[in-house]
């Protein structure tokens, strides 16, 4: 979605072919917001993206995007999306911090003890999917 014409609808087709194959979807996002955030997630994708991350604050944004609260700013709409099977998947709130991955990419040099404040659990590159992730 970053690099191309592809969007939010055009992301869902492909989201569906994915979960029939039984394969991971990890959406990146174009810009760091929560309105992308939020879309991308009420798709269903096992994991987000998110561009220009340049600073611990600009991480700590991203992630907030990803979580409900009091973890962070995402609303619940989760009866009326697909990432909960449209409100049958009862279990959707309790285990979504669990399932869900975020890769944060960097775009300048960063020095190592830069590197630790922008990337640790649950991030993606620390996890490495060592979880099941479906």
């Amino acid at each position: 979605m970053e690099h191309g014409s592809g969007g939010i609808a055009e992301a869902f087709p492909y989201l569906l072919a994915l979960a029939a194959a039984r394969t991971p979807a990890i959406l990146h996002l174009p810009e760091l917001s929560a309105a992308w955030a939020k879309k991308a997630l009420d798709l269903g994708p096992q994991g987000l993206m998110f561009p220009m991350i340049e600073s611990p604050s600009a991480a700590e944004l991203a992630v907030s995007f990803c979580h409900f609260p009091p973890r962070g700013v995402r609303r619940s709409v989760h009866t009326v999306v697909r990432a909960s099977t449209y409100g049958i998947d009862d279990g959707y709130l309790a285990r979504v911090d669990k399932k869900m991955h975020y890769k944060k990419m960097c775009v300048r040099l960063m020095l190592p003890e830069e590197i630790s404040l922008v990337t640790c659990p649950p991030d993606y590159a620390y996890d490495k999917f060592t979880r099941s992730i479906f």
